[in-house]
């Protein structure tokens, strides 16, 4: 009895970013496929990453491609580029796109059929009124000597809303990604971060496209996803919640974290991508997938694996959280 299997290096091409089809395994090594992954945003330059699948069971590391070259058009006229590889199968294409461009991009390897894909850069989203709240039970205390004249450690935690009305664009479907970014001391990372959001949270769209039957909570995590199908062309107040646990000794000089919140609107294809990116790596039953019925990666590349999506982002500087539980001023 044939099984099916994750191609494309399988669980480890899956956490690396790489996307997966679903193939008929008769027990025979099987051939390798181009993998092509490119995330365009607009207003930032356009990188194309190449590799080749690799059979699952095997122990070679994912090869990376350098030596593809690429047709590419911008809006359906040709675009004389030469993209240059900067490691690791990564290639700057030397393109900006803006918003409502349509990219469409042939990749040649020398020996190997030639894989393409296409993509819409969408429309940044509408949004207004950022603001940032507390939640009342946020809480700060200090730790003293015995003696109790001297601070040895202080501690601020609580939860923190971002909160943002969202303008839906009516009449089309629309897809939005949130994510909050945060600085502090040259570091940079992104929050861990869920939904207070009733109307947002039950959607679960790679559900209903691939019936994938999963448990995971996926109102929670660095990533946020979420459509408008249950509120297209309205005005929807959009409340995203992160945890807050800050401390600091008597010889730390704290001023507190710097927020960047980020909006992006995205196309479907990109959105299905994450989304079921997302399912094949949270799933319990990720590790018995290898030999039953895999989590299906979304791809929309012809002739070869992988996406092509585009992506606008808003992106709003939210300030520092104090060390006192506050918002900096």
């Amino acid at each position: 009895m044939k099984k099916r299997i994750i191609f494309a290096a399988a669980l480890a091409a899956l956490l690396s970013g790489a996307c997966s089809k679903v193939i008929d395994f008769t027990g025979d090594f099987t051939n390798t496929e181009l993998v092509m992954v490119s995330q365009a945003e607009a207003d930032s330059a356009w990188h194309i990453k190449v590799t080749q699948s690799k059979f699952f069971l095997g122990r070679d590391t994912i090869a990376t491609i350098k030596n593809a070259t690429f047709d590419i058009t911008v809006n359906g006229q040709p675009v004389s580029c030469s993209p240059v590889h900067e490691g690791g199968g990564v290639y700057n294409t030397g393109i900006v796109p803006h918003c409502g461009d349509s990219l469409s991009v042939h990749v040649n390897v020398p020996g190997r059929s030639p894989i393409s894909a296409s993509c819409s850069i969408p429309q940044k989203p509408d949004i207004s009124d950022v603001h940032l709240e507390w939640d009342t039970t946020c809480y700060t205390n200090q730790w003293t000597n015995y003696a109790g004249d001297t601070i040895i450690e202080s501690y601020a935690s609580g939860n923190v809303y971002i909160k943002f009305r969202l303008l839906d664009p009516a009449d089309e479907r629309n897809y939005y990604m949130v994510r909050v970014a945060y600085d502090r001391d040259g570091y940079h990372n992104y929050e861990d971060i869920w939904l207070e959001d009733d109307i947002l949270s039950p959607i679960d769209a790679a559900d209903e496209v691939f019936d994938l039957g999963l448990s995971e909570d996926e109102n929670y995590g660095n990533r946020i996803l979420f459509s408008d199908d249950r509120i297209n062309g309205q005005k929807h107040t959009v409340s995203v919640a992160m945890s807050y646990y800050e401390s600091w000794d008597n010889t730390t000089h704290f001023d507190g974290k710097h927020l960047v919140l980020e909006i992006y609107a995205v196309s479907r294809d990109l959105y299905l991508y994450w989304r079921t990116v997302n399912a094949a790596q949270n799933s319990d039953e990720i590790f018995s997938q290898i030999i039953s019925e895999p989590v299906q990666v979304h791809c929309n590349v012809t002739d070869g694996i992988g996406i092509l999506g585009g992506m606008a982002a808003a992106k709003y500087d939210v300030g520092l959280i104090g060390p006192n539980g506050q918002k900096a001023q």
